[in-house]
């Protein structure tokens, strides 16, 4: 059986934790913003969002998370389906994530200081990690697009209509719509 690989940000929950870190950490240290932001001028945006997670109090537990996309995940676990979360957050939330939902995932694989895992980034990775057709995919935005035309099935989450319309355009399976 194929792993499930599945996004956070819009899919897993409705928030934006880049944001949420962002504005959580410039709150309390405005300077480390500022520090960061540098970060992300000389060095890219992944460094940038690492940095800004070392210093973020964001509770995962505040998140609004998508119950339905959860109990697919929970119902996918046991029938002994492998499951993965790959996500543009930086690693040290995406574990606080999946540590929130009782280790549901069997990996985690997020942001690190040189790679944003979005987009061709993700799709790049997860090619290199489960081959071409090696997993399924559920995703909500067109950051996932890439993603999706190198996944064998797709899932759909939460996504605007834009969105919907250009998963469908890659002739893959669809195996889940939510809601």
């Amino acid at each position: 059986m194929r792993p499930l690989v599945v996004d956070l940000d819009g899919t897993l929950h409705s928030d934006d934790l880049s944001w949420l870190i962002f504005k959580d950490v410039l709150l309390s240290n405005p300077y480390r913003c500022f520090k960061a932001l540098l970060l992300w001028v000389t060095q890219n945006k992944a460094a940038m969002k690492t940095d800004l997670a070392l210093f973020s109090n964001v509770s995962v537990a505040d998140l609004n998370w998508h119950r339905d996309v959860i109990s697919y995940c929970v119902l996918e676990k046991t029938k002994g389906r492998m499951l993965v979360l790959a996500t543009g957050t930086p690693q040290r939330i995406a574990e606080s994530c999946n540590r929130h939902l009782g280790y549901l995932f069997d990996e985690v694989i997020g942001t690190d200081e040189s790679v944003n895992l979005i987009g061709e980034a993700k799709r790049d990775h997860l090619v290199k990690r489960y081959r071409l057709n090696g997993y399924a995919y559920i995703g909500n935005s067109s950051q996932d697009l890439p993603v999706w035309s190198t996944a064998a099935e797709i899932g759909i989450a939460y996504a605007n209509g834009k969105v919907k319309r250009g998963a469908e355009m890659l002739n893959r399976p669809i195996v889940v719509r939510f809601p």
